[in-house]
């Protein structure tokens, strides 16, 4: 998909097998999206702080378990027309990550997603129907602004469905078996359980 001049030009739309074989910088993320190509920019420095404090909780949490806590790899989700890239992904005992394969293609149990103003609409748009549909346990959205969290849950009947926070204004995970809320002081963050 190089142009004479040595360009890469990426179509509108495309297809998975397509999406594979593109060829781009290093430095650069690609998502696709239900077809759509998108590039996803660096995080800003509070993104990536919070992706930090949540993996560290998450490991706390999980590792000892035996679950596996991977940041920002590409996931190849099963019967989907996507390739993403989540700021976190969780991974079941059962079913770890085949060892040096990028894209994963195992299904994550859980997967977080830190909110950005160039990737809002897609996290509670499209992303949302994916991991409905791929039977995601979880999926949290967190906006680093405030540390406010989202968490959709598998529910039994098929879908995800939003859990309502607490009056502390704290979310349950059934994975995790607890409750937490996300603080923002400053520049950083700590989770609250």
């Amino acid at each position: 998909m190089r142009t004479s001049r040595g360009e890469v030009r990426v179509p509108e739309r495309m297809a998975l097998a397509d999406f594979e074989k593109l060829e781009w910088e290093k430095t650069e993320h690609w998502e696709l999206i239900e077809g759509v190509p998108c590039m996803t920019p660096s995080g800003t420095f509070e993104h990536q702080h919070l992706s930090g404090i949540l993996f560290s909780w998450l490991m706390d949490c999980l590792g000892s378990a035996g679950y596996f806590v991977v940041q920002d790899i590409d996931v190849r989700f099963p019967r989907q027309k996507s390739y993403l890239r989540p700021d976190l992904s969780v991974f079941a005992p059962d079913t770890p990550p085949s060892e040096g394969v990028v894209p994963i293609r195992q299904l994550p149990l859980l997967v977080v997603e830190i909110l950005s103003a160039s990737t809002a609409a897609n996290d509670l748009g499209p992303k949302l129907d994916i991991f409905t549909r791929a039977k995601v346990s979880e999926y949290w959205v967190v906006d680093p602004k405030t540390g406010g969290t989202m968490l959709f849950v598998s529910q039994d009947a098929g879908g995800l469905s939003q859990q309502s926070s607490d009056a502390e204004g704290r979310v349950f995970s059934p994975l995790l078996g607890r409750s937490f809320r996300i603080l923002r002081k400053g520049l950083t963050f700590k989770v609250v359980e």
